[in-house]
């Protein structure tokens, strides 16, 4: 454990807390410091000393003790940080927690070209699991202690409830309710007040960091579980596997009425997702094609996503012994009707089949909400 754990309090950490659960927590200041550089100060506030590249030193620590680097002030970091240090970076969290802290996303603070790098994605915070019932609360009241306000018992129990003990939505209910919350008149009424409860519901699913959240959640479900959900909302049974994935999700937990969703929030949302009529999948708008028009739909469509090239779809279409450059434009005449009856029998400006210039062509069903 560093000296500083009193650092960790500003960002959601009790260090007693801390103290009692993990082994060692180093703080490292990164004001000014760029992507290169990250390495160094990091092995030297751990005081671990290398030879040769910190780069490499730092990705070959050992598993235990686990370590929880604490990293402020990162924005300039990850701003000038090249793709292979964000790599070594992710390749760290298999092993220890990074917490990094910044003024902007850091989507944002990256390169464009670098906004799919699986370290952005492992700086998402939307796979975190639920906390304790203490650690929830504290969670919640601490932005509020901040500005010298005591949030009610009750005020924070409604929320709990609402929102769940997922780390991410509490903070991001507390943000959107923070100035609405400053009203003492507003908070006495608020848990004997149905309308004022609705009020602040409305206002935190407004919020456009809640919706990102709860459609990010809802889009990594696969077609089972949702229906598993639904039954978990309906007070239904569920599989042992079903509860099994849904709890490791951290979407349902168990409650003296048998099992329940984490939040009534997101309870609300999968409702009327699941309730919502289901648009027509393609193969229900598209009549049947004939000849090469449907040998070449069907050839795309069984491998969504994938980039056929051209010399796969002319051997497919003409045989193997076609050659290519004969019947590139012939292919190219082919997949504009293609298109053509697929816009005019789904009504839909989506482009289902994409060009990869130079190489070929790939198909991209919509991301229907499900």
């Amino acid at each position: 454990m560093t000296q500083t754990p009193g650092l960790l309090a500003s960002y959601g950490l009790d260090p007693g807390l801390a103290q009692e659960r993990l082994r060692c927590v180093y703080y490292v200041d990164l004001y000014q410091v760029s992507g290169s550089q990250v390495a160094e100060q990091v092995m030297e506030q751990m005081g671990e000393t290398w030879t040769g590249n910190p780069w490499e030193a730092l990705s070959h620590l050992p598993a235990l003790p686990r370590r929880v680097l604490l990293l402020d002030h990162c924005d300039e970091a990850l701003q000038t940080m090249e793709p292979a240090h964000a790599r070594r970076l992710r390749e760290l969290t298999a092993h220890h927690a990074l917490i990094i802290a910044t003024e902007r996303d850091p989507a944002d603070l990256m390169p464009r070209r670098e906004v799919l790098s699986p370290l952005v994605q492992v700086l998402r915070p939307y796979r975190l699991g639920l906390l304790e019932r203490k650690e929830a609360e504290e969670l919640f009241r601490q932005p509020a202690r901040e500005v010298g306000i005591e949030l009610e018992p009750e005020v924070v129990d409604f929320f709990i409830r609402v929102l769940g003990r997922h780390p991410y939505l509490l903070l991001l209910g507390g943000e959107a309710l923070f100035n609405w919350l400053q009203d003492p008149e507003r908070r006495s009424r608020l848990c004997t007040d149905p309308w004022l409860q609705e009020e602040a519901r409305f206002r935190i699913r407004m919020h456009p960091a809640v919706q990102d959240f709860l459609d990010y959640i809802w889009k990594g479900l696969s077609e089972e579980e949702r229906n598993a959900l639904g039954r978990v909302l309906e007070g239904q049974p569920i599989l042992p596997r079903q509860r099994l994935r849904l709890e490791r999700a951290a979407l349902i937990e168990s409650s003296e009425e048998g099992l329940r969703v984490f939040s009534e929030l997101f309870a609300e949302e999968a409702r009327e997702r699941l309730q919502a009529p289901q648009p027509p999948r393609l193969e229900e708008q598209l009549p049947p094609l004939s000849g090469l028009e449907g040998q070449l739909l069907e050839y795309l469509r069984a491998r969504p996503g994938h980039a056929c090239t051209y010399t796969e779809l002319v051997h497919a279409l003409w045989g193997p012994q076609a050659k290519v450059e004969e019947k590139k434009r012939a292919l190219d005449a082919l997949i504009y009707r293609v298109r053509q009856r697929i816009r005019e029998a789904t009504g839909s400006r989506w482009e289902y089949i994409r060009n990869i210039r130079g190489k070929g062509y790939v198909f991209t069903p919509p991301p229907y909400p499900r």
